[in-house]
């Protein structure tokens, strides 16, 4: 692993996340989603091996460990 980040030249460290995503104009949740982060800009990296595991977990469709509602704001009001 490279310890830098390729936009600022940081530090990058390793962690978990829960991110957000749209599919098919829904929001579904990844949580304890593996990441590089960098300390300086937040820059947010994600490994190959990652994203396939995302991909085919929500192309699947199988049923998600729960569901939760999401707000609304719109600012075009």
């Amino acid at each position: 692993m490279n310890d830098k980040c390729p936009v600022c030249g940081g530090t990058i460290r390793e962690d978990t996340i829960r991110h957000p995503q749209e599919y098919e104009g829904r929001i579904v949740i990844i949580e304890n989603m593996p990441v590089l982060i960098c300390d300086q800009c937040g820059k947010i990296l994600l490994r190959p091996e990652t994203l396939d595991r995302i991909q085919k977990l929500v192309w699947s469709k199988s049923e998600p460990e729960r569901t939760e509602s999401i707000p609304v704001y719109d600012l075009a009001i």
